[in-house]
């Protein structure tokens, strides 16, 4: 009976072995995915200040967690979610701040910035011109 359990003891003690050397393995793999639930949430909230700042009706970019982009207006800024309007297609779309990996204000559609520079200038200068014109005449 001695020589049996003896005989049981290396085989056990290799599984004794093998078992605690996995256990700081799955400790790490319960720590590693409890950091990237956290950042997933603080990512969540930055995206709900972000799209709470912007407001509705505001025209918005966003990119997806899956690249997918899409661009439209504010029309809903809920709790867990909000909506954007594609009046090109005319369509709605509900999104969750934890689907959505990027948003940001979308330029009105019209002159750019730098257009709207541009005519001021060209617009200064053509009246510098009248009253130089003016004033020497």
């Amino acid at each position: 009976m001695l020589k049996k359990l003896c005989s049981l003891a290396p085989p056990l003690a290799a599984w004794v072995l093998c078992l605690t050397m996995l256990a700081p393995l799955n400790i790490a793999a319960q720590v590693a995915t409890q950091v990237a639930a956290q950042a997933d949430a603080q990512v969540s909230e930055k995206i709900k200040a972000d799209v709470t700042a912007l407001g509705t009706g505001a025209r918005i970019s966003l990119r997806l967690r899956d690249k997918k982009k899409h661009v439209g207006y504010l029309s809903y800024i809920g709790k867990d979610n909000f909506v954007i309007t594609d009046t090109k297609k005319d369509t709605t779309q509900t999104f969750a701040y934890s689907d959505v990996a990027q948003v940001e204000r979308k330029s009105s559609r019209g002159l750019s910035n730098k257009a709207k520079f541009a005519f001021v200038v060209i617009g200064g200068l053509v009246i510098l011109s009248l009253i130089g014109n003016g004033a020497g005449g």
